[in-house]
């Protein structure tokens, strides 16, 4: 992998799963060998963005580690595919600690790729500081324009990358605005 990129935010509710998903995609079309890692246990987004249906997981090659799924020539692993093998109820609980989580990322067979992203559940718990301690290249940080999600994207979330020594690449202002369809303008409700 040439660059590990996550995609971070300090607050739920922002988006940050459908931007991480449109960013490797966007990245995939311009010609990027992509990877997407969904390393939210409690809310796991890729199965719900990206309905493959009945989904089987194979082992790779060296019986340790597994095959990423792949849609749109993107790679993708979720923990959400998992809690399906492993429940026969949907939103059945799974209780992962930091360390299984990027145990999962590692030991899935991405292959050779430009980016691996990877989509943070929110907070500064166990998880994201597990990935912030990896070898980043850098994070995409969430927020929307309300103001408790910029003070908490802004004086939580990036401090806290910026004290584990992660590069905030970007800060992505999710949801500023819509395009009325009665008008055809551009409004931004925030201001």
């Amino acid at each position: 992998v040439s660059k590990l990129i996550a995609v971070s935010s300090c607050k739920g509710g922002v988006g940050k799963s459908t931007v991480a998903l449109e960013l490797a995609y966007h990245l995939r079309r311009r010609g990027h060998r992509v990877g997407l890692f969904d390393a939210d246990v409690h809310g796991p987004s890729l199965p719900t963005q990206i309905p493959l249906g009945d989904v089987r997981l194979t082992l790779a090659a060296d019986g340790r580690s597994v095959q990423p799924l792949e849609h749109g020539g993107v790679q993708l692993m979720s923990f959400g595919w998992f809690s399906r093998l492993w429940s026969r109820r949907p939103a059945a609980e799974i209780r992962v600690r930091g360390p299984l989580a990027t145990n999962l990322l590692q030991t899935t067979q991405w292959g050779d790729l430009d980016y691996l992203l990877i989509d943070s559940p929110p907070g500064t718990g166990d998880i994201p500081s597990q990935i912030a301690r990896l070898p980043l290249h850098g994070a995409v940080a969430v927020t929307t324009p309300s103001r408790l999600s910029v003070v908490d994207v802004s004086q939580t979330g990036i401090l806290f990358l910026r004290r584990l020594g992660v590069p905030v690449l970007a800060l992505v202002e999710n949801m500023a605005s819509f395009r009325c369809d009665g008008c055809g303008k551009d409004h931004y409700p925030f201001g």
